[in-house]
């Protein structure tokens, strides 16, 4: 149940791909435009990336059919523009289908200019925070690309396609192409569009819409036990993990719970606002009915039914076995809830007995026929949903006899209904442009608008005296609540239009019919790319550069059931020689298997290895075994000649466990986290080890809440490590491999890294002592950090005209402690505290970098405070 669909940049040897699922059961998607049932309609999105990645032409085109795929420059245009243009004809090829016609979505962009007032460059990446769940690169980008269609014609974006498929100086001056076709380049295009969104006329409440709850987050669901006004509401946002709490009629907040659990015995790992459905009260109010998207043990997700205690917002019970799927209602008996399942086949109407399971069918649809956002009568006498057909999202109501008839046909939107009374429903519907909520008398057939939101209305929730619902504000939701009095005339239901019906899909033809077979494809190298960059290094006690040259060869079959890579690197001047060997093989998903062999050298150690390992997760539970290899050999850091000491081997199997649970905020990172982490290791002299010992290692991390904001954390992390009976000093701890850079290189002293990225690699890390290392045979590790989170989230169209896009992400000052204890006499303790301060960036959204310094102040060794320079790719 993937739920989601892409297509794969055709770089680092990978070949193009597109997998698009045939059914999708996330309930936010239909409320964006979508059906579940018929993913044609996100296929066409998919497939304009598909053409547009296609487009390599020039001398990048020549570069690539060489070496294989290895530079994709149409992503140089960025992911705002690829993006931007799929959505643009997701809804223009045929269909009016998808967020350029979905109220909701243009609710949620004009909330965010009218409140920022203005469009920055920053505002089309996927970083950009306030626009979450949607993202600049999707939101902003949509708007954006039909505003650049409106000033300068549709062609104009293929002939910046084609003008970057033919150009040379790929990944430079990309902005500059665009202003070769529209005279200005994409900064200077953003501000005039700026000024144009500036001049929208200013909107605000009526008087009558009264704010219940304001600033729930970037994501939230609504629902109401309509007889006392009781509401329910889940939220998400940058400051605030996944949050359940019941509501008052006035907005007053009785119950509150966070729905991250982590708990290792927990019921679900999952629980997030977006993938949450159905919400419906029990008839006397006393309980809480839902459907979650939960993960299972394959990595995908299934429908599961939780019924919640509304005194205490405490999960009564949970049932799984429900398959694909989402809600869904309960029946007023409250012993069945129903819920949509939809697959390949078709939707369908379950009803599932809630102390059983036992399931019966109560309607079947043709495939291709999406349905949705289910309601019960109070007395049980119908059933209301919403049916997307030809001209779009239509309420349906079935009666006690299984028969079908139409609501609404005219397709504007109409969704998300409620019962207000066994004769009225109020749903949201679209009016002017905008999702306003609705009241529809079955009796009379007549319908009547009873609110003038600013922006657009969701999940509306009838109440005692009026109606509750999620209204767009900002880049946030609030409960708002209206009287219930109509406004403007009532309308008929319209007579059905002769367009209404379900998509009818051209038959397939079948090109070919045969058995997949990975050869020939997997035996030529698709990959054949050298490389070479210069890194800093220490020598003599000064600091210096070396240069790393290499070239890799790698071959994968066109499904990737199979994949090989051949690599080598040269360190110059010190001619330290690298090699690596691979194959991975993906043929037994979700087992992931894979052999690798290699040699990695540095100043005074050459390391071999070879791992052959088995891999999978079962849930949030990755597990490894295998059998790996490790051979190191001491070298005169001179002359790189081995030196007299015998070389280590240490050859046996191995398994390793992890396990995390955690609630992260955009903002802050982790909340509240556990992770737990177990490896054993067996190095027997029968299989060619120096000596029969064991490598056992332990390791626990902690987050804990922090008073006074949400931007800041304290996380613990402790670590322990042994190797009883492995000859002494097997264990390297202190520094490790990595882009830093020590000002004070002369402290740099001890044994180096040793084979820190070859599997088995006996180290650990001890932050502050990034520069020195001692041996050991076992150590304990422990390390408190605390981190306040300073927000950006500013960026710029291209970095000095020529280079891609930068987006400033926030800046991360720390403040850390940590300290190591050793079996060895005569180096017992490494002790440091210290702080650090981080810049994070991303070049393009898809790059994300920091840029950070760090003092620790050592307290052994007689080590002088160290300064470092450090430069992570995340």
């Amino acid at each position: 149940n993937f739920n989601n669909a892409y297509v794969s940049v055709p770089g680092a040897g990978e070949p193009i791909h597109s997998l698009t699922p045939l059914v999708m059961t996330n309930e936010s998607l239909q409320w964006f435009g979508f059906g579940a049932a018929d993913n044609g309609d996100v296929a066409c999105h998919e497939m304009f990336h598909y053409a547009h990645l296609e487009q390599m032409e020039g001398v990048w085109g020549v570069v690539n059919r060489v070496i294989g795929n290895q530079i994709p420059h149409q992503i140089f245009l960025e992911r705002w523009f690829t993006e931007g243009v799929a959505q643009f004809y997701e809804g223009r090829l045929g269909r009016t289908v998808g967020r350029p016609h979905a109220p909701l979505y243009r609710a949620a962009f004009d909330s965010f200019v009218q409140q920022k007032g203005r469009i920055e460059p920053g505002d089309l990446t996927t970083l950009q925070r306030e626009l979450y769940p949607y993202s600049g690169a999707y939101l902003v980008a949509l708007h954006f690309v039909e505003w650049l269609v409106q000033r300068s014609g549709e062609e104009a974006l293929w002939k910046v396609m084609q003008l970057q498929a033919e150009n040379f100086f790929t990944p430079f001056g990309a902005t500059l192409r665009f202003k070769a076709i529209y005279g200005k380049d994409v900064g200077d295009l953003l501000a005039e569009w700026s000024q144009v969104l500036k001049a929208a006329p200013k909107r605000a409440r009526p008087s009558e819409q009264k704010v219940l709850r304001r600033a729930l987050g970037q994501f939230a669901r609504l629902a109401s036990h309509p007889a006392t006004g009781t509401l329910a509401l889940l939220t998400v946002g940058n400051d605030e993990g996944p949050r359940l709490r019941i509501l008052s009629a006035t907005g007053e907040v009785k119950v509150e719970v966070v729905l991250q659990r982590l708990d290792p015995g927990r019921e679900w790992v999952l629980a997030h606002p977006d993938g949450m459905s159905g919400l419906t009260f029990s008839a006397d109010g006393s309980k809480l009915f839902l459907i979650n998207d939960e993960l299972v043990d394959r990595g995908d997700t299934q429908a599961q039914l939780w019924t919640v205690d509304v005194a205490t917002g405490r999960v009564l019970g949970v049932r799984n076995e429900l398959g694909t799927g989402q809600g869904g209602a309960l029946h007023p008996s409250g012993q069945r809830y129903t819920i949509i399942r939809t697959q390949p086949t078709g939707a369908a109407l379950i009803d599932v007995e809630v102390s059983t399971g036992q399931e019966r069918e109560l309607s079947r649809f043709p495939a291709g026929t999406s349905v949705a956002s289910l309601t019960w009568a109070p007395d049980g006498s119908a059933l209301v949903f919403s049916r997307l057909d030809r001209s779009g999202w239509n309420l349906i109501k079935r009666a006690e006899d299984g028969t079908l008839s139409d609501l609404t046909t005219d397709g504007a939107f109409n969704f998300g209904a409620r019962f207000e009374t066994p004769d009225r429903l109020v749903f949201v519907r679209t009016h002017e442009g905008r999702a306003q909520v609705h009241r529809l008398t079955l009796s009379t057939g007549r319908m009547h608008r009873l609110s003038d939101v600013p922006f657009g209305a969701m999940d509306a929730a009838p109440l005692p005296d009026g109606v509750a619902f999620l209204n767009r504000d900002g880049t946030q939701w609030s409960v708002d609540r209206v009287s219930g009095s109509v406004l403007g005339k009532a309308q008929a239901l319209s007579e059905r239009p002769d367009s209404v019906g379900w998509y009818d899909a051209p038959p397939l033809s079948i090109e070919a019919d045969q058995p997949y077979s990975p050869f020939p494809s997997l035996l030529l190298p698709q990959l054949r790319a050298p490389f070479g960059w210069v890194e800093p290094t220490v020598r003599n006690g000064t600091l210096a550069l070396d240069a790393v040259v290499g070239a890799v060869l790698q071959g994968r079959d066109r499904l990737g059931w199979y994949t090989w890579t051949l690599s080598g690197a040269l360190r110059l001047p010190a001619l330290d020689l690298s090699l690596a060997a691979a194959l991975d093989i993906e043929r037994w998903a979700p087992w992931h298997v894979s052999v690798v062999a290699g040699r990695d050298a540095n100043r005074n150690t050459a390391t071999w290895g070879a791992a052959l390992s088995a891999y999978r997760i079962f849930g949030v539970l990755p597990v490894e075994v295998g059998l790996r290899g490790l051979v190191r050999q001491r070298l005169d850091p001179d002359t790189r000649s081995p030196l007299d000491t015998p070389a280590l081997r240490s050859i046996g199997p191995s398994v390793r466990l992890d396990w995390s649970a955690g609630e992260f905020t955009s903002y802050a990172g982790p909340r509240r986290l556990l992770t737990l982490s177990g490896a054993l290791a067996l190095y027997p002299q029968l299989l060619g080890s120096s000596a029969d010992y064991a490598d056992v290692r332990a390791q626990a991390q902690v987050a804990v809440p922090l008073p006074l904001s949400t931007r800041h954390s304290l996380t613990f992390r402790l670590a322990g490590r042994a190797l009883p009976l492995a000859p002494g000093g097997t264990l390297t701890l202190g520094s490790v491999p990595g882009a830093a850079i020590a000002l004070n290189p002369a402290t740099q002293t001890g044994p180096g890294p040793s084979g820190a990225f070859l599997p088995g690699a006996l180290q650990e890390y001890v932050r502050g002592y990034e520069d020195f290392a001692v041996t050991c045979n076992a150590a304990t590790v422990g390390d408190v950090r605390y981190r306040y989170s300073f927000i950006i989230d500013k960026g710029f169209a291209s970095t000095l005209w020529i280079l891609p896009s930068i987006f400033f992400r926030q800046v991360d000052v720390e403040a850390f402690g940590s300290a190591a204890i050793t079996d060895m006499p005569d180096r017992r303790w490494l002790r440091a505290f210290g702080a650090a301060a981080a810049l994070r960036v991303a070049f393009m959204s898809a790059l994300p970098v920091s840029v950070g310094y760090q003092f620790a102040y050592r307290g052994d060794f007689s080590l002088a405070p160290l300064h470092s320079l450090t430069l992570s790719f995340e």
